[in-house]
This record gives structure tokens, C-alpha cells and sequence, in this order.
């Protein structure tokens, strides 16, 4: 290339006639041209020249134009090298296949002149050009352009409150693998993700929205590698979602793509979202007028997959999506519930967290409504009633493992509200070490759970873990030895051997009936789920006195309010 100012193109073409064409016009217009007249050939020029910009045929003999354009992506030096297909097919068919396998443009064939140069120009963008820098009076802050790798690992070993063992492990890693410090360090991407954002102070995203998503800006084999993707935020703009600022060869690209735009923001985000919202290779359109319900059956469905199998048409809806991605994130950050809270002006989405309520994002107030009518048809509940209270249950198969998730609607005055318990039955119980027990605490409650009478009680605000606490402490007793039988409403863990009851209202099966009938199975273990009234204490405290074990929870603050809370259900001292 003789100068700079004029880029280097590569035309590829197995048409003589038509890469002669190409040839003539770009010459005319003051660009550099080199040619190809195939597959192959075109590997190795773009190898030999590195051209700037790459004009492709799709249809040729051997390898065609998508398998070039898939082997430059591979490539890390040619995969931010746009380029631009021409096809003798249906413009909009190979428009949406070149932008999954990572083109920037799409036109027809036959070439007409004033189309094909202001293709070229619009994929050349700000390559042209001299690269700028973001000015500081822009939204954009400088930091992001100037992110000290040094300086992040000094701020993490400060908040981390890192050993000095572990410091070297910090000076020897790469800011290109900033994220294989997760496993290293023991926390989280999200958590990692945040901590990056705080440095930096810029936003930190904890769901990526795929309604905002936009394809096309750049190629996604080139999101999917750089973990970025380029983003429509709803206030108008265009903004880029990353994961790693510290990648410098990433944001030279980014500056370029951009075209210097001053209103442009970035937010930071794990890596496992932006992986996310390219799983199906498709754009998702921004289209949220559409009645989510409509192609929803209104049946007493029970069960439904999210990412499984075959996705229909109507599942293609960003509601649908949307929905998804909201139980999937929580799924990862491992809530226990999924908070749909409807405000004045817009929805807001929560996550209970190791029992703390975390905001996650907000969407605006008629798609939060929307993606509540989506949970609801599933659970099989009346999606016209938004003032009565509800409750239902799903089933829903999320990377591969089953989760049961219980509904509660509520009205409020902004709008329906909907909770959503998310309950693994299938999942392996933790072990008392594992939920933070030291080796002492752990020998003094497995030794009671081997006792053949008493009353173990559990006791704690809602969210601390009082389910997660017995589940272990079961796992811990020999039910092949012993006889087993509990009374749940749900049953929330499986347990080996063990003769589980679960309270179904609409069948006439309460609570109080189950309590009847294990008196007369004569149990060696009784497992209640909650004491939650005169009654269940009652029965608690009577099985536990005649020769059982019994083992039960009970929401109060403390373990000394617990027993002030008995005596208010009627319990003497």
C-alpha cells in the first residue's frame, strides 16, 4: 500500500467479468486493488497484504465465500478486517447468514456502480482515517482508554483482602486472561465483572437485555471471540458492552467501528452474557408490541424448556427471550428467587442472593408486564386476572438441569407483582462444611441427627437458609436403616430412601392431614417443613416427646426469639 490514505481492498471473485468490474471501479475512486479468483487465492493475499477491506463472492467453486470469511475470523489479526459479500442470490437470505459468519455488508449482483462505492465506504467507516481518542467531554470515560492492568491488580488484592501468597498469582496473569482469575482467586465472573466496573467506574451490566442487542455493527464470530457486542440502550444511542477494558487491542478496534462517536458509552459485563445472546447466531429483533400470549398455550401446561430442543417461531419473541435470559442469569448467580417488582414508571427485577435482595436491572413498565404474563401462561395461570392473588408451578430444563419454580402473584398499587421460587429437586445436598461450618459445629449437629428422639428446630429470617441447613443434615442419616417420612410443601430436595409427602391443596391433601397420617405410619424421623401454626407446633412437640426424631424449621429472627414465638402459637413452657 502506497499510503495510508488510500486502503488496500481485495477483491475475490471466480467471475472474470465481474472481478474486472470491481477492479475499474475502486481504481476510478483512488483505492489500492488487489485480486483473487478464488477461495485459496484469497487466503493467501489476505495473508501476504493484509488489505483493509474485503470484497467477497459467495457462490464459487470449492471454498465459497462464507468458509473465507469463517477462516479469517479464526484468525486474530484478520478477524477485525470487514468485509463486504456480493451475491447473485436473494439479498436478504444471504444478508442474515454473512452476518452470523461475521461480514459487515451485504449487496446483490448485478454491481451497479454508485451502490457498490457507498458499500465500500460505509465498511471502510473510520479506517481511512486517522484513529481519534474518545474526548474527555464525552460520557465515555477516559479510563476505559487508558484501563491500568497494574493498577486493577493492586485494587483486587485490596478488596479481596488477598494473602501475599496469592499475590504472585496476580503478577504473572496476562490482561488478556483476566478472567481465569475466577477459579484461581475462588469468585465469581459477576463478581469479578463488578470489581472491574468499580475501577474503572463505569456501569456494570448484570443481564445483558438481547432486546438491545444490535448485529450487524460488528461481526459476531468477533463478539463471541473479544466478548463485546455493540448495544442500543433504551434512552436512544449507541453504546458497547464488554468484558474485558484491559484487552488494548480490543478497544483500538472498537475506536475504529465507532467512527469516533461522542455520545458512545460502555458498560462492563461477565463473559458468560455476551456468550449468551449469540447462542442461537441470530439478531433479535426489537420488537416488544407484539402479545407475548398470543402463541402461548393457555392450558394447565407443567412443564417447559429454556435453550432445549427445537425453538418455534413463536419462541423467537424477545419477550420470550427476555423471560429466558432473566431465569438463566438466575440460574448462574444462584438466586433463590426471582423478584418482578412493577414500580410508577418502569419494572424492576430482583434476585434474592444468599438471602439478600439484589437489584439486577429494570425494563420498562409495559414489557415487565409483559414478561409476567409470559410466566404466568406457563404455570397455567389466568393471565386476565392481575388483581387476585395467584399461585402456580413450572418445570423448566436450563443448561441441562431441572428446576421447579413456584409462583406468587400479588396486586400492588403500580401493577401485578410476581415472585418466583427457584427450586432444584434433583441437585446434590451440600455438605454441613460446605455452608460454612466449622469441623465442631459439624460434629455436634450430625450427632444429633443421630438421636431417636428430640426435636431439632432450625430457625431464621426468610432467605437465610434454613431449608438449605436441613437438607444437609438429612443427607447425613442413614435411611435405609431408619425410617424416613416428611411433610413439604413443596418438595424441594430428593431424598434417597426416604418416604416424601407433598401438600396439594386443590386435591384436599393439607398440611394438617399429612401431620394426621404420619402419627399412624409411626416414623423413626419425622421431617416437617415448617411450623407455621398452633397445629404444626403442637404436632412438632408431640412427636418429638414420644419416642421420635423429629426435625422442623420456623421463621423467627434468632434462636432465642424462637422460643418466644412458640409460646405466641400456644406451646408451654
Amino acid at each position: 500500500m502506497d499510503s495510508p490514505d488510500k486502503p488496500l481492498i481485495l477483491c475475490v471473485d471466480d467471475n472474470r467479468v465481474s472481478l474486472i468490474l470491481m477492479e475499474r471501479l475502486l481504481v476510478v475512486e483512488g483505492y489500492h486493488v488487489i485480486t483473487a479468483k478464488n477461495g485459496p487465492e484469497a487466503l493467501a493475499k489476505i495473508l501476504e497484504a493484509k488489505p483493509n477491506l474485503v470484497v467477497l463472492d459467495i457462490m464459487m467453486p470449492g471454498i465459497d465465500g462464507y468458509d473465507v470469511c469463517i477462516q479469517m475470523q479464526k484468525t486474530r489479526a484478520f478477524a477485525e478486517v470487514p468485509v463486504l459479500f456480493v451475491t447473485g442470490c436473494k439479498e436478504e437470505v444471504d444478508r442474515a447468514k454473512a452476518l452470523a459468519v461475521g461480514a459487515v455488508d451485504c449487496m446483490p449482483k448485478p454491481i451497479q456502480k454508485e451502490r457498490f462505492i457507498q458499500k465500500v465506504r460505509s465498511c471502510l467507516g473510520s479506517q481511512s482515517r486517522p484513529r481519534q481518542r474518545v474526548s474527555k467531554s464525552t460520557s465515555s470515560p477516559e479510563g476505559i482508554w487508558n484501563a491500568d492492568f497494574n493498577g486493577f491488580k493492586d485494587f483486587l488484592a485490596l478488596q479481596l483482602k488477598l494473602p501475599p501468597n496469592q499475590h504472585h498469582i496476580l503478577s504473572v496473569t496476562p490482561p488478556t486472561e483476566v478472567y481465569s482469575l475466577t477459579s484461581t482467586l475462588g469468585i465469581g465472573q459477576s463478581q469479578l465483572a463488578k470489581l472491574i466496573a468499580e475501577y474503572l467506574g463505569l456501569p456494570h451490566l448484570t443481564i445483558l437485555n438481547p432486546i438491545h442487542v444490535r448485529s450487524g455493527k460488528l461481526p459476531v464470530p468477533f463478539c463471541r471471540t473479544n466478548l463485546v457486542v455493540s448495544f442500543n440502550r433504551e434512552g436512544g444511542g449507541e453504546d458497547f458492552v464488554l468484558s474485558n477494558p484491559f484487552n488494548l487491542e480490543l478497544l483500538s478496534v472498537l475506536n475504529k467501528f465507532k467512527g469516533m462517536d461522542q455520545d458512545c458509552q460502555f458498560y462492563i459485563t461477565e463473559p458468560d452474557n455476551i456468550l449468551g445472546a449469540f447462542k442461537e447466531k441470530k439478531a433479535i429483533r426489537q420488537d416488544d408490541s407484539k402479545d407475548p400470549d398470543a402463541s402461548v398455550p393457555r392450558g394447565k401446561g407443567t412443564s417447559f424448556n429454556l435453550r432445549e430442543g427445537q425453538i418455534s417461531e413463536s419462541e423467537k419473541l424477545p419477550v420470550i427471550k427476555l423471560a429466558d435470559s432473566i431465569v438463566e442469569k438466575a440460574v448462574t448467580q444462584r438466586a433463590s428467587d426471582i423478584h418482578l417488582e412493577p414500580k410508577a414508571t418502569q419494572t424492576v427485577v430482583r434476585f434474592r442472593i444468599d438471602g439478600e435482595m439484589q437489584e439486577m436491572f429494570t425494563m420498562k413498565k409495559k414489557l415487565g408486564a409483559q414478561v409476567i404474563s409470559r410466566f404466568k401462561a406457563l404455570a397455567g395461570l389466568d393471565i386476565a386476572e392481575r388483581r387476585r392473588p395467584q399461585d402456580g408451578a413450572v418445570e423448566s430444563t436450563i443448561n441441562g438441569r431441572t428446576f421447579k419454580m413456584r409462583l406468587a402473584t400479588t396486586s400492588t398499587p403500580d401493577g401485578e407483582c410476581l415472585i418466583i421460587r427457584l427450586l432444584e429437586p434433583e441437585a446434590r445436598v451440600k455438605m454441613l462444611q460446605e455452608l460454612g461450618m466449622n469441623e465442631e459445629q459439624t460434629r455436634i449437629l450430625e450427632g444429633l441427627a443421630t438421636r431417636d428422639h428430640g426435636l431439632i428446630l432450625i430457625v431464621g429470617p426468610t432467605g437465610s437458609g434454613k431449608t438449605t441447613t436441613i437438607y444437609s443434615v438429612l443427607g447425613n442419616i442413614d435411611c435405609q436403616t431408619r425410617s424416613l417420612i416428611s411433610v413439604e410443601d413443596p418438595v424441594e430436595y430428593r431424598i434417597p430412601f426416604a418416604n416424601q409427602q407433598q401438600v396439594n391443596e386443590k386435591a384436599g391433601i393439607t398440611y394438617e392431614s399429612l401431620l394426621r397420617s404420619v402419627m399412624r405410619q409411626d416414623p423413626d424421623i419425622m421431617y416437617q417443613g415448617e411450623v407455621r401454626d398452633n397445629y404444626s407446633a403442637k404436632m412438632a412437640m408431640d412427636f418429638a416427646s414420644t419416642g421420635h426424631l423429629t426435625i422442623t424449621s420456623m421463621h423467627t429472627a434468632n434462636a432465642t426469639t424462637a422460643i418466644f414465638r412458640l409460646e405466641r402459637l400456644g406451646i408451654s413452657r
